[in-house]
Order: structure tokens, then sequence, then C-alpha cells
């Protein structure tokens, strides 16, 4: 990549104009748990735009807790390999760092979706932008967890719910300056959830009363 830039943490790569997740290296190259968390901690990545990949080594930093060894011990070789398909597959991840091309914006739509399964919970926003001579979309932010074992789908898809609430919220609290319109609520949530809402418990119902 000739002459990259930086903008919040992320490589800039000007000749295409995207943006990309840059994990740096390990002083020492041993794969611990320790080692794991430092280089993960170095991913700056406030846009969430490599959240749904993340969730692939959030599964490996917990497997390799589940194997019970001490902070500094070296992982097994399936958790090496997992971690090395992980880190390469990170490199192919750009995306384009402009939602709105030159020209007049006529209006914006927000629109957010929610799911879960028995690994993650995660919401992504997406803008849709209408211009005069065209229309684009692109990944505004996203958010994704590491679902709690033993849960119930449900319960997942209310949490993911929520996860997608509280981004609606803050995005539009942040683009109020924008030209945005559709939906007082634009976010898209898995049928399930009224499964989780007919349980009646307290933990539900206030899950249920944040997203609605």
């Amino acid at each position: 990549m000739p002459n990259p830039g930086k903008i919040l943490g992320h490589v800039w790569n000007k000749t295409e104009d995207t943006l990309k997740v840059q994990l740096q290296d390990n002083d020492d190259g041993k794969l611990t748990k320790r080692a794991i968390l430092s280089r993960l901690g170095r991913a700056y990545n406030p846009l969430g735009i490599i959240s749904p990949t993340m969730i692939e080594v959030k599964r490996i930093y917990r497997d390799s807790c589940e194997e019970q060894k001490n902070w500094n011990a070296e992982f097994s070789p399936a958790l090496t390999r997992q971690w090395n398909n992980w880190t390469k597959q990170l490199r192919d991840i750009e995306v384009p760092r402009s939602l709105m091309p030159a020209g007049e914006t006529k209006a914006i739509e927000l629109h957010l979706f929610t799911q879960a399964s028995a690994l993650a919970c995660s919401t992504v926003a997406i803008a849709v932008v209408d211009q005069d001579s065209r229309k684009s979309k692109g990944l505004i932010a996203s958010k994704s967890r590491l679902a709690k074992r033993n849960t119930s789908i449900p319960r997942l898809e209310l949490v993911s719910g929520q996860m997608g609430a509280n981004l609606a919220r803050n995005l539009t609290r942040a683009l109020k300056r924008l030209p945005i319109q559709g939906r007082e609520k634009p976010w898209e949530m898995d049928e399930r959830q009224g499964d989780a809402n007919r349980e009646g418990s307290r933990w539900s119902s206030e899950r249920s009363r944040i997203v609605a």
C-alpha cells in the first residue's frame, strides 16, 4: 500500500479511499493468553468495522481460558492454527471511508439490524444515502459480543435488540445535523424475541422496555 495514512487509528488507503484495521505483531511471537489480550488491546476499532470477525478471536480466547493453563503458557496447536487463520482474514478486510460521494445529499436513511445465535449477539447500522445522481449505502457502526453459555436464543435476541436500540439512539444524537429520514425506530429484530417476552421475567421485561 503506497503512502498509507491514519484516520481514527485505522490504516487509510488513500488510493482506494478505504479503511482497515492493523493488528501489531507480538514482540516475542509466543501465543499466550497474556500476549493475545495485549495484541487485542492495540486493535483500535471505535467504529466496529471488524466487530463480526472479532467474535472469532474472542471465542479463541475463551477456549484458551477453558484449557486452564497459566497466563504465559503457549496455546495448543489447534488454537494456534485458529489464531493464525484469523489474522490472515483480518488483513483482507477493508471498508469504504466515505458514505457520501461528492454531491448534494437529499436524505439519509438509517437502518439497524440485530441478530443472535448460540455464539454471539450483534447489531449493525447501515446508512442509505440518497443523492440526485445515485443512491449509495455503507456501514456506519457495529457492535458484537460473545453469547453467554446456556442462554436461550430468545433471551439472546433480546440482548441483541437492546444493543441495537442503544446504538440507534447514540447514532441519532451523533448525526442530528444530517438529513436523516425514516421510521422513529429503525431497527430490525428477530421474531423470536417475542418468545422471551412471554417468559414474563423481570430480566425480559426490562430489556423489552429498552428495545421498545
